[in-house]
């Protein structure tokens, strides 16, 4: 009759250990489950920061070879001038 009732017991305890651990593990996969969420949120805001990043490089890659250009077209047209603009670039634009 004892080990009757250590057994029921012992069943008992096995089906409420079984609950706490599938509730835990529930738990745990619906927390994963936001946190991934949360870090591709996170990815996609990063990803619109790094493609205006491009965008505005590319915007100056750009203005610079215009200016890379005239300055060319200065030297070409008045190699003077040229000279006095690379002057005040190099030592009063700092």
């Amino acid at each position: 009759m004892e080990t009757l009732l250590i057994k029921t017991k012992t069943i008992k305890m096995k089906k409420y250990i079984n609950a706490v651990l599938s509730l835990a593990t529930v738990g745990m996969l619906l927390y994963i489950i936001h946190d991934q969420h949360n870090q591709i949120k996170k990815y996609k805001q990063q990803e619109v920061i790094v493609d205006s990043l491009r965008e505005e490089l590319f915007n100056a890659n750009a203005e610079l070879g215009r200016y890379e250009l005239a300055e060319d077209h200065l030297n070409e047209v008045n190699p003077e001038a040229k000279k006095e603009f690379e002057e005040f670039k190099d030592k009063e634009t700092e």
